[in-house]
Parts: structure tokens; sequence; C-alpha cells
């Protein structure tokens, strides 16, 4: 198959940690602050010649159309990494969880300094000077900088070794295990206080503070300031990029056929980000590149980047090993480890999974986990889809998913939460189908069931393709005011949140076009709209700020 590139190419480079593109273009892509899945307008009119046709039965569609589609599964492969996976669940929570702890203390200190912007650059001229030194300003503009710079400084760390390399150099920067630490506690916490009071579920963060004070005392590595930093091979980017393109290709493989990994690589759609995960899985293992993309190496290979995005520990566990908990839960080092496993003690793992069965992924994953002493994703899917027989708060939420109507407090977090609930108990029966939905959304291989969890699962929010305006998709059983009210809580804590990340560290005045969220053509009702919600949120009018 000759792949065309204006439906599956790109040709913009990956700018910020917060967009993962389907290729290297505006194609497709995924937003992870936005939470929305994008389509250029050619590939949005191309899937619409796919409207009404079972979208499965590849081989009666134009060639152009299911490639555009692929783009879609890619990306939509993206949400599912980023609401079903561990990883990707703690990288989307953190920015409701920041938003939550920090508000107060914004509004506090905008009370006695006036409002401000950036907290950061005004702040580091007052400690040059000697001011408030003593004084709760000092608190709360140390609190507010340290723990937005703390969770952005997680966020870019496990992302690829360019970008650790870069922000270890950054003055607020402790250190690899700090960072991951506060962001682990302050998604813990904030979930904890929406459905979690009596720790039933998720492990007691108390303490943290003092274990991970004892290693910063004993110098551990990693774990103080000026540490030397390990740098892996793998990042965060390589797993998410090399985990979706390897299932986009594998759809259009077992739908179209005609297509070899040496047919993709030629045409340049392994290159960068998404093939040196691959790459590196092919070296470890010691072996030569598959010519066929229905080879178990193939299998394996997604099926480690499923183990690797999903460790338990300091989410569904109490942190076992404080010295080498920022290494447990970062997917680029647990790649490694996994490819280590397979090479040395799993070989016969390499031709293993040939039908990708639910007992296959069970097995293989089961003996693969074990000889690395992690908790199996199909585990973890179990235990999270049994939340809901042990407390009473898990029902309620699960009863507000049902119908999408979510309350007090923090909508948004509880939106998001349901979303993972929901995904596992999904995963937790057909945990192959989400490991291989390349094999299973196409060809001969599809069933009625998988078509389902497909539909179920597709991504809640995503462009129109003739505008930026994001917009909810409907969901079966709910009313579209419902739908519509929790679009609205949920998109008030992302542009909060957006809002707040200009207000600590962003120098100029506020960007406030949010055309992408608020449906208004009129650019003046937009930014009048924009300041009455920042004035509801915050008490603070944007016109009154003093720009350092």
């Amino acid at each position: 198959m000759k792949i065309d590139s204006d439906v599956f190419n790109s040709k913009d480079e990956l700018i910020v940690p917060a967009t993962f593109n389907a290729c290297m273009n505006a194609h497709g892509l995924y937003h992870s602050r936005q939470f929305v899945l994008r389509l250029s307008p050619l590939n949005h009119q191309l899937m619409k010649t796919l409207e009404g046709k079972q979208i499965v039965r590849i081989s009666e569609v134009d060639e152009k159309a299911i490639q555009a589609y692929s783009t879609y599964v890619h990306e939509n492969i993206h949400w599912w990494q980023h609401k079903g996976s561990i990883s990707g669940f703690i990288r989307s929570a953190v920015y409701l969880a920041f938003s939550h702890v920090n508000m107060d203390y914004l509004k506090e200190l905008t009370s006695i300094t006036g409002p401000i912007k950036p907290v950061f650059k005004w702040w580091d001229a007052a400690q040059r000077r000697g001011e408030y030194s003593g004084t709760r300003a000092e608190f709360l503009s140390n609190t507010i900088i340290n723990n937005f710079l703390d969770i952005e400084f997680f966020l870019a760390q496990t992302y690829n070794s360019e970008i650790l390399r870069s922000i270890a150099q950054h003055p607020y920067f402790e250190s690899v295990a700090h960072c991951t630490w506060i962001a682990y506690s302050h998604v813990v916490n904030d979930i904890s206080f929406n459905i979690d009071k009596k720790k039933i579920i998720f492990p007691e963060t108390e303490g943290w503070a003092d274990n991970f004070a004892d290693c910063r005392a004993r110098e551990v590595t990693g774990h103080y300031y000026g540490s030397p930093i390990y740098l892996t091979p793998v990042g965060l980017i390589d797993i998410l990029e090399g985990q979706a393109r390897m299932i986009q290709l594998q759809y259009l493989c077992f739908g179209k056929g005609g297509l070899s990994l040496a047919s993709a690589r030629e045409q340049g759609y392994f290159k960068a980000e998404y093939g040196r995960a691959f790459d590196f899985f092919l070296s470890s293992i010691g072996v030569a590149e598959p010519k066929d993309m229905n080879d178990p190496l193939i299998a394996l290979f997604l099926l480690l980047c499923d183990i690797a995005l999903n460790p338990a520990e300091g989410f569904l566990r109490q942190i076992r090993n404080y010295e080498n908990f920022h290494k447990e839960v970062d997917p680029g080092y647990r790649f490694m480890i996994l490819c280590s496993a397979i090479a040395v003690d799993l070989p016969h793992l390499k031709e293993f999974i040939t039908n990708y069965t639910k007992e296959e992924y069970i097995t293989a994953a089961g003996q693969i986990c074990d000889a690395c002493g992690y908790a199996s994703p199909y585990e973890i899917a179990l235990e999270i889809s049994s939340w809901e027989d042990k407390s009473e708060e898990v029902l309620r939420l699960m009863a507000e998913h049902k119908e999408f109507k979510f309350g007090a407090p923090n909508p948004a977090t509880r939106i998001l939460l349901s979303q993972l609930i929901s995904f596992c108990k999904d995963k937790a029966s057909a945990p192959h189908f989400f490991c291989w939905p390349g094999a299973w959304l196409a060809g001969g291989k599809t069933k009625d069931e998988y078509n389902a969890l497909w539909l179920k699962n597709l991504a809640l929010y995503s462009d129109q393709g003739n505008s930026d305006t994001i917009v909810p998709r409907e969901i079966q059983g709910c009313t579209n005011e419902a739908v519509n009210e929790a679009f609205n809580n949920f998109y008030g804590a992302v542009m909060g949140y957006d809002f707040m990340r200009q207000w600590i560290y962003s120098e100029g005045e506020f960007n406030i076009d949010y055309k992408w969220l608020i449906q208004l053509d009129d650019p003046e009702e937009l930014r009048v709209e924009v300041r009455k919600f920042i004035y509801k949120q915050f008490g603070v009018n944007v016109s009154d700020f003093s720009y350092i």
C-alpha cells in the first residue's frame, strides 16, 4: 500500500509536550491540556464518505478515506492513553489537581499584592530586592510557584531525554524524585477528596514527605538538588507515539493488506518518536525487523507499551521503595526493563502472540510482569473495576457517569475519573482488544462486541473540521442537556488552568482568545464572555492587571 502523505503525514514538528500528532502534521492531533481530538478539514471531509458504512469493512471503502480514518484511530488511541492508562491519567488529572490546590492561594496573594502577572517574575524581583521576607506573601508565592513548576517539570521530565536535560538546569528544579512525588500526591489527594475520603481505595499519602525527605538527606541519586540524572534511551513520547503509530499501521494492514514494515519505514512513518521505541525494542531483544505487520513481534511490542504505561505503585498501591519510586513509574525506564526481561528471561514470548486473544494477553502479560516485579495491566483493570463494590462514593460517581450528570465536588475531576473506571471495566472484559485494536477493528477479526467497545470509547471532545471550536460528542442514553452541562463544567476547569498557567509564568498580556472553546463569531463578544468567566472564577478583572 502506498500511503497518501496529504492524508496520513505531516510537516509540523511536535512543539510542546501537550500535543501528540498522528504523524508530523496538522492532519491529526490530540491535545492533552485541551483534552481534544482534532482532524484537518481534509480528513473530516474524507471521513464523511464513511458515514452510513460499516467502517470495519474497509475493503469496500476508498483507500484515502480509510487512511483518514486510520488517523482518527491513531488520535483516539492518544485519548485512550490519557484517560485509560495510569501514566496518562496522572498526567491528565494533575492539571485539575493543580487548579484546585492553587486557586485559593492565588486569590489570597492577589488580595495582598493586587493583580500582577507573571507571579514568577514579580516574586523573583521581590526576592532580589529583599522584600516580603517572612511574610504571608512569601509563603503564598513560594507555594504557588513551586507547585506549578514541580508539576510542569514532572510532565516534561519523562517526555524525552532532551527536555529533562534542559529542565535540570532550571534554578527551581529540585530533583526527578521530588517532582514525581509532588505530582502523584496532588493527584491522589485531589481524587481522594472527591471520592475516597475514608481512604478505602487510594494509598495514604501522609508520610510520603518524610520518606522522600529521608532519601534526600541521604543523598540518594535522583532525590537531591544537583543529583546526577539518568537519561533513558526511550521517553514517554516515544512510547505514546510508537504505540499509536503501530496500531494505526496494523489497522491499515489488517484491513487493506499490502503494507509491510519495510514499506512503511521507507515512506518515513517510523521517523523520530514514531519509531524510536520500536527500534529500541528490536535491538534490545536481538531480532531483525519483521517483514509482516502480523508478526508476533509487533503484538509483543504493543503489549510492552501497555505494561510500560501502567504502573500501579503510588496510585493503586502504596509506595514500596521510595528510593526508586521515580523510576518505577517512569514509562521510559519501565520499557527498558521490560525489553531486558524479554531478552534474558522470556525469549519464547517473541513468537507467542499469534491470534491476539484474551488468553494470550493474560498469559504473556502475567509472565512479563512477574519477571519484572510489576502489576499486570489486566490485574490493574480488574482492581479499578472492583472499586464500585468497595465504595458507595464510587458507586455514586458511576451512576453520574451513566447519565453524564456530575455533582460536587469538582465535577471536572469526576468526569475524568469516571472515564478511567469505565475504560478499565471494558479493558478487564477484553484486554486483547484494547492492546491490539488495529487487528480487531479491521479485516476478518472484527466482531460486533468490539465495534461497540470502540464506539463507546471514542474521544469525548473533538473539533468540527471547519472551525477550531471544540464540541462534545453525543453519548448514547444521555440527554444533550446533561452532555452540554458536563462539557461546560469540564472546560471551565480547563480554561481556569490555562488562565492560571499564564498568570503564574507567562510574560506579557493574557491570551484570552478562547475561540477554540466558545462558539462566538464576534471577537469582542468572546472577550467579554471570557472576562466574565475569569471574574467569576478568580474575582479579578483582566483589565486591572499590572504586567512585569
